[in-house]
């Protein structure tokens, strides 16, 4: 089974410690950073929730290795490597992912977008409608 992207990151991160880089979202395979310090505190072993409801683990990186990622890889914005996922074999339904953004949320620093990000979460009826709401 493959990972459907968009993915959240479900593990149980406290959100207002993150940085840029550690976004909960992930929107494709690729890394783009060389930081394997940072890959190791945001990524590794941490369980994602794809837009079907599978549940996947990131448990390393591959290299790209084409002699083409290799030239082009010292440029920013270019990917470093690949995310390795396992499946889990387990699934989250959307009432339970529902109540899982719905707290992380209420948790954040509001800026002015939160009650209105928890109000569109609330009128999703899929999964893939959830991650994919713009604020």
């Amino acid at each position: 089974m493959r990972v459907n992207f968009p993915i959240l990151k479900i593990s149980d991160d406290n959100w207002n410690e993150m940085d840029i880089d550690g976004i909960p979202f992930l929107f494709q395979k690729f890394y783009f950073s060389k930081d394997k310090e940072l890959f190791k505190k945001l990524y590794l072993n941490k369980d994602f929730v794809d837009k079907n409801g599978a549940v996947f683990k990131i448990t390393g990186l591959s290299d790209l290795s084409f002699w083409f990622y290799g030239l082009l890889s010292l440029l920013p914005m270019i990917p470093k490597s690949e995310f390795i996922f396992i499946n889990t074999g387990k699934r989250i339904e959307i009432d339970e992912l529902k109540l899982f953004l719905t707290n992380k949320i209420k948790n954040l620093p509001d800026y002015g977008f939160n009650q209105k990000w928890i109000f569109e979460i609330e009128k999703c009826k899929t999964i893939e409608e959830v991650l994919n709401i713009e604020v």
